[in-house]
């Protein structure tokens, strides 16, 4: 019975430290809750970040492959695509309609046509015609009419020198899209016409507001340089026509609906409001049949880049470093860490 007592004692004293941590451990655990803490969260989130870190880490060298590859592809790419040179036009707002009519007399003069009983729409400038004529159906077919010989240039690869004709386009590329737009219900082929000419344009010409005040660019790339400063000059030349010709047909009518309004009008405030804008109408019509650039002014240009802008290897570069970059980091985090997979193996 004497030798058990120290035993005893032994056990007794080691549950008893086992109560007295647990306890230390429950109050520590109390204390943080009320301070609002979550130690344990918060570890756990930060060991998970860190073993994400260190995938990454781990992959650093698969990523700099994948950044070198991005580099060589980039500069391979840009030896096998053509060459693109950029055509830039400056143009500027005409003054026509504050030469003709002065800063408020556009809507005073539509005032007094709705004074006289005949409603008519504000018109908007001959700028902002031109900029919306520009993409129009009309321009194209305006280009085709006077330059018959852009359309084989611009669709060179549906062109059969030779023949002088037509021909559809050949190739596995050309057959998969042939068959995509068989099963799509599309229209099968035609020859390049206005259509496919004002697509051409709204994909390829871009007008925008340049960093000067009141001041746009016109710009288009295009393989040849000289083809695309021919090409500037006649979508211009083309647009610009056509907004002419709209406003000599209107002041045409305006003409006609002023002389008939003096016929019947008697009052003389209302015929001398007709004597103006008769006044201004036949101003607006000698600006419009002279032989300048009517809506728009030729700032500068059409001015050709030095050196090609497309294709664009530093984008091109950036492009698939990021792709590439990218994959490889997916590849990382989903991979599993080599103490799992040698743990896996063990188990095998």
């Amino acid at each position: 019975m004497n030798g058990d007592r120290p035993v005893y004692r032994e056990t007794a004293y080691r549950g008893e430290e086992r109560m007295t941590s647990r306890d230390d451990r429950m109050e520590a655990g109390d204390r943080q809750a009320a301070d609002g803490a979550q130690p344990s969260a918060l570890a756990d989130d930060v060991a998970a970040f860190l073993a994400l870190l260190g995938r990454l880490w781990r992959a650093r060298f698969a990523m700099f492959f994948a950044i070198l590859v991005a580099l060589a592809l980039a500069i391979g790419l840009a030896q096998i695509m053509d060459k693109k040179y950029m055509v830039i036009m400056r143009l500027i707002p005409s003054q026509t309609s504050e030469v003709v009519l002065g800063p408020q007399a556009n809507s005073a003069a539509i005032g007094g046509i709705l004074s006289l009983g005949r409603s008519q729409d504000v018109r908007p400038s001959p700028f902002m015609r031109f900029n919306e004529t520009l993409y129009s159906q009309a321009v194209a077919e305006r280009m085709i009419e006077l330059d018959p010989g852009i359309m084989p240039v611009i669709f060179e690869g549906q062109w059969d020198a030779e023949t002088g004709t037509w021909k559809q386009p050949d190739g596995p590329l050309s057959g998969v899209g042939r068959t995509i737009k068989a099963a799509l219900g599309r229209d099968e082929w035609r020859a390049p016409d206005a259509r496919l000419l004002r697509k051409f344009i709204m994909n390829e010409v871009v007008f925008a507001e340049s960093g000067r005040m009141g001041v746009y660019d016109m710009s288009f790339e295009f393989q040849d340089p000289d083809f695309a400063r021919h090409f500037m000059r006649l979508l211009f030349t083309s647009a610009d026509n056509i907004v002419r010709e709209s406003d000599i047909r209107w002041t045409r009518a305006m003409e006609q609906f002023i002389a008939e309004r003096l016929e019947e009008v008697t009052q003389i405030d209302q015929r001398a409001e007709l004597q103006r804008l008769r006044g201004q109408n036949e101003r607006m019509l000698i600006l419009a049949s002279v032989d300048e650039p009517y809506s728009a002014m030729l700032f500068d240009g059409p001015v050709v880049s030095a050196d090609p802008t497309s294709p664009n290897v530093p984008k091109m570069f950036v492009y698939i470093a990021a792709f590439l970059v990218g994959v490889t980091m997916v590849i990382a985090l989903l991979r599993k860490p080599r103490e799992v997979r040698e743990a896996r193996r063990r188990r095998r």
